[in-house]
């Protein structure tokens, strides 16, 4: 055999060899099978993110502290006596002492408003002791009772001379009403009391016995007009309160 033809044929089987087995000409391996490729394990999937937001840790919650007890309101009294300043403030005579008449020089005897509260809130704590006397018509509203004085007259009527006479007189109206605001009680009663004048040396004494007169009658009267009335409102047992009474 020639060479040629040697050459020649080993040429034509290197071809057929390469040509079966691509994969190996390049030197690249052959693909792996689908089973090989389905066992190779996968990368790890990351969980699906929550909607859900935890909620924040709440702290125990304390409950309200209850309101602090406080002093119960004048109204609250079965019975307020409401004296206007009106009243406290009356004077037999607004002059300064030198010029008033020589038998009121005494500011006791002149003042005779603060005389007026006095009796009229002994009157009332008499016949009802828990009764509360107020200057200040709103400190008495939803009272049991509510009792208004009001001074309708206030007369003092002297002469000029020893022998002449020395009158007082006083017309008081008392108005009560209860809790819803009803009147349940408005009558006026008059206080009056008459003598000499009397002379210089006498006539204080005499002012002081006619005034006292005029108001034991008034208050007289007046106890006898509210007596029913307060006797139906219950007795509290608190001490008899005054507030900002006259100093």
């Amino acid at each position: 055999m020639k060479r040629s033809d040697l050459a020649l044929m080993i040429a034509v089987a290197g071809l057929w060899l390469g040509s079966a087995t691509p994969g190996l000409a390049d030197g690249s391996q052959p693909p792996a099978s689908n089973a090989a490729a389905s066992s190779a394990p996968s990368p790890a999937t990351p969980p699906p993110a929550s909607n859900s937001v935890a909620a924040p840790a709440t702290a125990a919650q304390t409950p309200p502290a209850p309101p602090a007890a406080s002093a119960p309101p004048a109204a609250s009294q079965s019975v307020v006596l409401y004296i206007a300043p009106e009243i406290t403030k009356r004077k037999w005579s607004n002059a300064s002492v030198l010029f008033r008449p020589i038998f009121l020089a005494d500011d006791n005897l002149n003042n005779v408003g603060e005389t007026m509260h006095q009796r009229l809130s002994a009157l009332i704590t008499s016949l009802s002791p828990s009764a509360t006397v107020v200057d200040s018509p709103q400190a008495g509203g939803g009272a049991r009772l509510y009792i208004v004085p009001t001074v309708k007259r206030l007369d003092q009527i002297s002469g000029m001379f020893a022998w002449d006479d020395l009158q007082y007189v006083i017309e008081l109206e008392w108005r009560v009403t209860d809790a819803s605001g009803a009147v349940v009680l408005l009558e006026t009663v008059k206080g009056e009391a008459k003598g000499k004048f009397g002379t210089s040396f006498t006539a204080a004494a005499n002012a002081q016995r006619y005034e006292d007169e005029m108001l034991d009658k008034a208050m007289a009267d007046s106890a006898a007009l509210l007596k029913p009335v307060v006797a139906a409102a219950p007795v509290q047992a608190s001490a008899p309160t005054t507030l900002n009474a006259p100093s």
